[in-house]
């Protein structure tokens, strides 16, 4: 077993118990932390069928750490994280059961406002990242003319943002002289490419 998959919120809805234990016999299924947090969202009774699903596996899950997280190691200690599947911790059926009791009583309650806060944090990232990548956009693909001549331009674009490490790495210094340090093994590496292309596909 030595594939990972990551469960989305869609995925754990739509699939019964059966599928997913199948998936899990096969697989290292790996929980976002982010899943957990969308699905306290919903209603008690929602949330706990949710839960009630993962609780019936008989194969042990994981709890992978938000990738904030991994942001944050690297802008404190100026060096490569460790890859967010090595540290996903191991989440029983017993966890689960208490997760689900603790949340749909509200213990959680805190928690669930606090990793709020969190995601704001990395939300505010996101918009400066498109906002400095839009600027650079504007400045290098025509907003008129020939669709041909633009889109060749938004292709070259594309192409610096996944092979050109000069391109990336300038970007994150914008960030903080704490990626001074950054190559392509970073998660933070990634994470500025993926929110470029991302911020280049609204423009196509």
């Amino acid at each position: 077993m030595n594939r990972n998959i990551v469960l989305d919120k869609s995925y754990l809805r739509a699939s019964n118990v059966r599928a997913i234990n199948d998936l899990s016999s096969t697989s290292r299924l790996l929980l976002p932390d982010s899943l957990l947090y969308e699905i306290s969202k919903d209603n008690p009774s929602e949330f706990a069928h949710h839960l009630n699903k993962l609780c019936e596996l008989t194969n042990t899950t994981f709890a992978l750490p938000y990738f904030g997280k991994s942001l944050r190691f690297e802008a404190e200690n100026h060096r490569q994280s460790p890859m967010a599947s090595a540290t996903a911790k191991p989440l029983s059926c017993e966890d689960h059961k208490t997760l689900r009791d603790n949340l749909t009583k509200g213990f959680h309650a805190e928690t669930i406002k606090n990793k709020a806060s969190e995601y704001q944090v990395d939300k505010d990232a996101f918009v400066l990242i498109h906002s400095m990548m839009s600027q650079e956009m504007q400045s290098s693909i025509p907003q008129s003319g020939s669709d041909d001549i633009r889109l060749k331009k938004l292709n070259e674009f594309e192409e610096r943002i996944a092979n050109d490490f000069s391109f990336i790495h300038d970007y994150a210094l914008r960030l903080g002289e704490s990626f001074s340090s950054i190559n392509e093994n970073w998660a933070s590496y990634v994470y500025l490419q993926v929110q470029s292309l991302f911020t280049a596909e609204k423009w196509s």
